[in-house]
Protein backbone atom coordinates (compact mmCIF):
# COMPACT_ATOMS: atom_id res chain seq x y z
CA UNK A 1 0.00 0.00 0.00
CA UNK A 2 1.28 3.46 -0.83
CA UNK A 3 1.60 5.56 2.12
CA UNK A 4 1.91 9.28 -0.02
CA UNK A 5 -2.03 8.22 -1.44
CA UNK A 6 -5.07 8.09 0.65
CA UNK A 7 -7.24 4.93 1.43
CA UNK A 8 -9.92 5.09 -0.75
CA UNK A 9 -13.31 3.37 0.91
CA UNK A 10 -16.34 2.69 -1.83
CA UNK A 11 -19.70 2.11 -1.28
CA UNK A 12 -22.21 1.20 -3.62
CA UNK A 13 -25.98 1.79 -2.62
CA UNK A 14 -28.78 0.09 -4.77
CA UNK A 15 -31.86 1.96 -2.81
CA UNK A 16 -33.25 4.88 -1.19
CA UNK A 17 -31.77 4.50 2.46
CA UNK A 18 -32.15 7.55 5.10
CA UNK A 19 -28.82 6.04 7.44
CA UNK A 20 -26.50 5.64 4.21
CA UNK A 21 -24.02 8.12 4.91
CA UNK A 22 -23.98 7.68 9.71
CA UNK A 23 -23.52 3.46 7.89
CA UNK A 24 -21.32 4.59 5.98
CA UNK A 25 -19.08 6.38 8.51
CA UNK A 26 -19.70 3.96 11.48
CA UNK A 27 -18.05 1.05 9.21
CA UNK A 28 -15.12 3.91 7.69
CA UNK A 29 -14.25 4.67 11.80
CA UNK A 30 -14.33 0.45 12.50
CA UNK A 31 -11.80 0.02 10.19
CA UNK A 32 -9.58 3.24 11.24
CA UNK A 33 -10.01 2.12 14.80
CA UNK A 34 -9.07 -1.57 14.31
CA UNK A 35 -5.91 -0.73 11.78
CA UNK A 36 -5.11 2.74 12.40
CA UNK A 37 -3.90 3.83 9.49
CA UNK A 38 -1.62 6.75 8.59
CA UNK A 39 -2.59 7.96 5.56
CA UNK A 40 -4.92 9.89 4.87
CA UNK A 41 -8.51 8.61 3.53
CA UNK A 42 -11.08 9.27 0.68
CA UNK A 43 -14.58 7.54 0.46
CA UNK A 44 -16.66 6.94 -2.88
CA UNK A 45 -20.34 6.76 -2.67
CA UNK A 46 -21.80 5.27 -5.79
CA UNK A 47 -25.12 5.63 -7.32
CA UNK A 48 -27.09 3.88 -9.97
CA UNK A 49 -28.88 7.20 -10.10
CA UNK A 50 -29.02 10.57 -8.18
CA UNK A 51 -32.94 9.99 -6.54
CA UNK A 52 -31.14 7.11 -4.78
CA UNK A 53 -29.09 9.60 -2.59
CA UNK A 54 -30.00 10.65 0.65
CA UNK A 55 -32.05 13.88 0.23
CA UNK A 56 -31.52 15.36 3.44
CA UNK A 57 -28.18 15.70 4.65
CA UNK A 58 -26.68 16.66 8.27
CA UNK A 59 -24.41 19.27 8.70
CA UNK A 60 -21.81 17.25 9.62
CA UNK A 61 -22.58 15.13 6.04
CA UNK A 62 -22.16 18.17 4.10
CA UNK A 63 -19.52 19.37 5.44
CA UNK A 64 -17.97 15.50 4.86
CA UNK A 65 -18.90 16.09 1.12
CA UNK A 66 -18.30 19.35 0.40
CA UNK A 67 -15.04 18.86 1.39
CA UNK A 68 -14.37 16.04 -0.64
CA UNK A 69 -13.79 13.50 1.81
CA UNK A 70 -17.00 12.09 0.85
CA UNK A 71 -17.38 11.55 -3.33
CA UNK A 72 -20.48 10.85 -4.85
CA UNK A 73 -20.70 9.31 -8.68
CA UNK A 74 -24.31 8.50 -9.88
CA UNK A 75 -23.62 6.34 -12.45
CA UNK A 76 -26.86 7.59 -15.03
CA UNK A 77 -25.25 10.92 -15.73
CA UNK A 78 -21.92 9.60 -16.85
CA UNK A 79 -21.29 9.65 -20.42
CA UNK A 80 -22.74 6.92 -22.66
CA UNK A 81 -20.23 3.85 -23.75
CA UNK A 82 -18.07 4.84 -20.65
CA UNK A 83 -16.94 2.77 -18.12
CA UNK A 84 -18.97 4.15 -15.57
CA UNK A 85 -21.81 2.98 -17.82
CA UNK A 86 -21.05 -0.62 -18.06
CA UNK A 87 -20.66 -0.86 -13.96
CA UNK A 88 -24.46 0.30 -14.12
CA UNK A 89 -24.55 -2.90 -16.99
CA UNK A 90 -23.31 -5.05 -14.25
CA UNK A 91 -25.55 -3.46 -11.09
CA UNK A 92 -28.41 -4.31 -13.32
CA UNK A 93 -27.49 -7.38 -14.90
CA UNK A 94 -28.42 -10.77 -13.77
CA UNK A 95 -26.00 -12.97 -11.94
CA UNK A 96 -25.56 -15.38 -14.85
CA UNK A 97 -24.17 -11.90 -16.74
CA UNK A 98 -21.54 -11.08 -14.05
CA UNK A 99 -18.42 -12.94 -15.56
CA UNK A 100 -18.66 -11.36 -19.22
CA UNK A 101 -19.47 -8.39 -18.18
CA UNK A 102 -16.15 -8.21 -15.15
CA UNK A 103 -14.18 -9.97 -18.00
CA UNK A 104 -15.20 -6.75 -20.46
CA UNK A 105 -14.71 -4.19 -17.93
CA UNK A 106 -11.23 -5.48 -17.01
CA UNK A 107 -10.20 -5.62 -20.46
CA UNK A 108 -11.41 -2.03 -21.62
CA UNK A 109 -10.09 -0.91 -17.78
CA UNK A 110 -6.51 -2.07 -19.27
CA UNK A 111 -6.22 -0.78 -22.83
CA UNK A 112 -8.23 2.52 -21.26
CA UNK A 113 -6.97 3.82 -18.44
CA UNK A 114 -3.30 4.81 -18.40
CA UNK A 115 -3.17 5.96 -14.43
CA UNK A 116 -2.74 3.38 -12.00
CA UNK A 117 -4.61 4.66 -9.62
CA UNK A 118 -7.62 5.15 -11.26
CA UNK A 119 -7.29 1.58 -12.88
CA UNK A 120 -7.08 0.48 -8.98
CA UNK A 121 -9.95 2.17 -8.25
CA UNK A 122 -11.82 0.65 -10.72
CA UNK A 123 -10.69 -3.05 -9.58
CA UNK A 124 -12.27 -1.62 -5.90
CA UNK A 125 -15.27 -0.95 -7.73
CA UNK A 126 -15.82 -3.86 -9.42
CA UNK A 127 -15.14 -5.99 -6.63
CA UNK A 128 -17.12 -4.03 -4.40
CA UNK A 129 -20.50 -4.29 -6.99
CA UNK A 130 -19.94 -8.01 -6.98
CA UNK A 131 -19.94 -8.61 -2.86
CA UNK A 132 -22.51 -5.68 -2.86
CA UNK A 133 -25.18 -7.24 -5.81
CA UNK A 134 -24.13 -10.80 -5.92
CA UNK A 135 -23.92 -11.16 -1.51
CA UNK A 136 -24.71 -15.37 -2.12
CA UNK A 137 -21.39 -15.74 -4.07
CA UNK A 138 -18.66 -17.57 -2.49
CA UNK A 139 -15.13 -16.75 -2.64
CA UNK A 140 -14.24 -18.90 -4.93
CA UNK A 141 -17.14 -17.53 -7.90
CA UNK A 142 -15.70 -13.75 -7.37
CA UNK A 143 -12.23 -14.75 -7.38
CA UNK A 144 -13.13 -16.18 -10.86
CA UNK A 145 -14.47 -13.91 -12.52
CA UNK A 146 -11.20 -11.96 -12.67
CA UNK A 147 -7.39 -13.01 -14.18
CA UNK A 148 -5.27 -14.18 -11.84
CA UNK A 149 -3.40 -10.65 -12.39
CA UNK A 150 -6.20 -8.48 -11.63
CA UNK A 151 -7.64 -11.04 -8.55
CA UNK A 152 -3.85 -9.65 -7.12
CA UNK A 153 -4.74 -6.68 -7.42
CA UNK A 154 -8.23 -6.72 -5.50
CA UNK A 155 -7.98 -4.54 -2.21
CA UNK A 156 -8.74 -8.09 -0.15
CA UNK A 157 -5.93 -10.21 -1.67
CA UNK A 158 -3.91 -6.76 -1.22
CA UNK A 159 -4.19 -6.76 1.97
CA UNK A 160 -4.46 -10.27 2.52
CA UNK A 161 -0.58 -10.22 1.14
CA UNK A 162 0.60 -7.68 3.54
CA UNK A 163 -1.27 -8.87 6.50
CA UNK A 164 -1.38 -12.38 6.17
CA UNK A 165 -3.07 -14.52 4.43
CA UNK A 166 -5.38 -15.03 8.08
CA UNK A 167 -5.78 -11.51 7.70
CA UNK A 168 -7.42 -11.31 4.42
CA UNK A 169 -9.74 -14.00 4.69
CA UNK A 170 -11.14 -12.31 7.80
CA UNK A 171 -11.74 -9.04 6.05
CA UNK A 172 -13.50 -10.74 2.94
CA UNK A 173 -15.68 -12.89 5.25
CA UNK A 174 -16.62 -9.37 7.51
CA UNK A 175 -17.71 -7.86 4.26
CA UNK A 176 -19.44 -10.89 2.97
CA UNK A 177 -21.38 -10.89 6.18
CA UNK A 178 -22.02 -7.34 6.81
CA UNK A 179 -23.91 -7.09 3.29
CA UNK A 180 -25.43 -10.16 3.79
CA UNK A 181 -26.66 -9.47 7.44
CA UNK A 182 -25.78 -6.05 8.23
CA UNK A 183 -23.38 -3.88 10.60
CA UNK A 184 -21.67 -6.94 12.54
CA UNK A 185 -21.96 -6.18 16.65
CA UNK A 186 -18.28 -6.30 18.37
CA UNK A 187 -18.72 -9.71 20.04
CA UNK A 188 -19.11 -11.76 15.74
CA UNK A 189 -16.23 -9.20 15.04
CA UNK A 190 -14.23 -10.86 18.02
CA UNK A 191 -15.44 -14.17 17.69
CA UNK A 192 -14.18 -14.18 13.83
CA UNK A 193 -11.07 -12.14 14.55
CA UNK A 194 -9.85 -15.77 16.54
CA UNK A 195 -11.00 -18.10 13.91
CA UNK A 196 -7.87 -19.95 12.09
CA UNK A 197 -7.54 -20.50 8.95
CA UNK A 198 -9.65 -23.76 8.41
CA UNK A 199 -12.05 -22.55 10.16
CA UNK A 200 -12.22 -19.25 8.50
CA UNK A 201 -12.45 -21.33 4.68
CA UNK A 202 -15.39 -23.34 6.37
CA UNK A 203 -16.98 -20.30 7.64
CA UNK A 204 -16.66 -19.30 3.93
CA UNK A 205 -18.44 -22.38 2.73
CA UNK A 206 -20.89 -22.14 5.27
CA UNK A 207 -22.21 -18.84 4.76
CA UNK A 208 -24.09 -19.52 1.27
CA UNK A 209 -26.43 -21.49 3.18
CA UNK A 210 -27.11 -19.08 6.06
CA UNK A 211 -30.47 -17.43 5.72
CA UNK A 212 -30.26 -14.96 8.73
CA UNK A 213 -27.62 -13.67 11.29
CA UNK A 214 -29.07 -16.37 14.20
CA UNK A 215 -27.44 -18.92 11.74
CA UNK A 216 -24.34 -17.41 11.98
CA UNK A 217 -24.21 -17.70 15.86
CA UNK A 218 -24.95 -21.51 15.50
CA UNK A 219 -21.79 -21.75 13.26
CA UNK A 220 -20.00 -20.32 15.72
CA UNK A 221 -21.38 -22.30 18.92
CA UNK A 222 -20.51 -25.87 17.07
CA UNK A 223 -17.74 -24.82 15.88
CA UNK A 224 -15.55 -22.63 18.39
CA UNK A 225 -16.38 -24.68 21.50
CA UNK A 226 -13.55 -25.94 23.44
Amino acid sequence: MTLDKPIYFVEVQFQNKADFYWELCSEINIYLNQYKPIQDWRAVALFPKRSFDVETLTPYQQELITSGRIIRIYLDELPPGSIGMGLIELIISKESQAPELVKNLMERTRKEIVDSGVRQGIIDLLETVLVSKFSKLSRQEIEAMFLLSDIKQTRVYQEGRQEGRQEGETILLMRLLSKRFGKLSDRYIENINNLTIPQLEDLGEALLDFVNITDLDHWLTSNTEK
